[in-house]
């Protein structure tokens, strides 16, 4: 069997990892040279999180990635998982804290609750509203974005893959005779398709009537000038959420690279090919005034990057062989909380190529559930 892998950010190069190590031959094909600035899959870090409010369906999967996540640690003999743990702040009523705790009824995940006191006490560089309690998931982290990466895409190449970097892929046909997969300079044929493509997956499948948008985000560092408070050894993965629009943002420890905080959700709607890669200054206020709102610390805003999120209305994945088609797989988008996923969507992708199947629930990531939802 050879098959054919369109895009090589998180879950493209795990599935290239994933196939290759089994003796699959395979083809990754990328518009650029991942890891790249201008997808989704950059800003050196991405938060883990297990106890999962977006939805219980998502838990086996997360348990079962964390697991690949260090397997892939110590295959490369570093760490890409930082387990760090990740703090959901905010009001006692919210859904951030709320729903974590209704997923440890049916898992077994390390957490623990903090008052808006213990906050305060055990974490002095944070400054919650006097209404903000705190939910605290000992089992998430952080994920080295860039190293998680390439290290699929350099096993891969020792696996036997070949990678066609700086290509873009034109057009695709499936027929009786298999796949052909038509780029700028050339021409590949294989038995099986896989398209991972992200932002550009609606130039090269036609979703209607499953509808998807691309949201421009921006990462933002800063450089704090008491660096302990904000280190690793002192400070979790944060996420927020607050006001009457429950506005949401989440901030990770410095690694050196910065204090790294950014809103998630909200940003303008864009075109992957024509997007403003520019960072205006009242985006850059707008993080400083956030962090001097919510930390009892001083520090600007020092570096800022764009990225894209790729949502789908329900901002549920889409996992599913294309219009019934067992040869063609679509595996993606992400909705903006994809890359902790990567390592087992791969592994889940690699089974459903050889076999058809996946031992997880599928069900919410099908075409089926994405047309019934609009």
């Amino acid at each position: 069997m050879k098959v054919i892998v369109i895009g090589l950010g998180a879950m493209g190069s795990s599935v290239l990892y994933n196939l290759s190590k089994r003796g699959v031959e395979v083809i990754g094909i990328d518009r650029f040279s991942p890891p790249h600035q201008f997808g989704s899959t950059h800003g050196d870090t991405r938060v883990f999180r297990v106890a999962y409010k977006e939805g219980i369906d998502y838990v086996p999967l997360l348990i079962r990635a964390k697991e690949l996540w260090y397997e892939l640690s110590q295959e490369r003999e570093s760490d890409i998982f930082l387990n760090t743990g990740v703090l959901y702040i905010a009001n006692h009523e919210n859904d951030s804290v709320v729903g974590p705790l209704e997923v440890t009824k049916s898992y077994d995940i390390d957490y623990e609750q903090l008052s808006h006191e213990e906050l305060v006490y055990r974490y002095p560089a944070l400054r919650p509203d006097q209404d903000m309690v705190g939910f605290f998931d000992k089992e998430g982290g952080i994920l080295k974005v860039e190293d998680c990466v390439e290290s699929y895409l350099g096993f891969s190449r020792n696996f036997g893959a070949k990678l066609i970097l700086d290509e873009i892929v034109l057009n695709w046909k499936a027929s009786n005779n298999g796949i052909e997969v038509i780029t700028e300079s050339d021409r590949f044929f294989a038995d099986k398709l896989i398209v991972s493509a992200g932002a550009w997956l609606t130039d090269l499948i036609d979703l209607n009537p499953v509808n998807l948008s691309i949201e421009r985000q921006v990462n933002h560092w800063i450089d704090v000038k008491d660096k302990t408070q904000f280190s690793i050894s002192e400070l979790p993965v944060t996420t927020w959420e607050y006001g009457l629009e429950n506005r949401s943002f989440y901030t990770i420890p410095d690694l050196g690279q910065g204090f790294k905080i950014s809103r998630h959700h909200g940003g303008e709607i864009t075109n992957p090919n024509d997007v403003d890669r520019s960072v205006k200054n009242s985006e850059v206020e707008d993080i400083q005034q956030l962090f001097e709102s919510f930390f009892e610390a001083s520090g600007v805003v020092e570096n800022s990057k764009t990225c894209l999120y790729t949502n789908t209305d329900s901002q549920d994945f889409l996992i599913d062989f294309y219009e019934g088609n067992d040869n063609v797989l679509i595996l993606s988008p992400c909705s903006g909380h994809g890359f902790k996923f990567a390592s087992v969507v791969g592994e889940i992708a690699a089974d459903l190529i050889e076999t058809g199947k996946s031992k997880f629930n599928l069900t919410n990531f099908s075409f089926k559930k994405h047309k019934n939802f609009n």
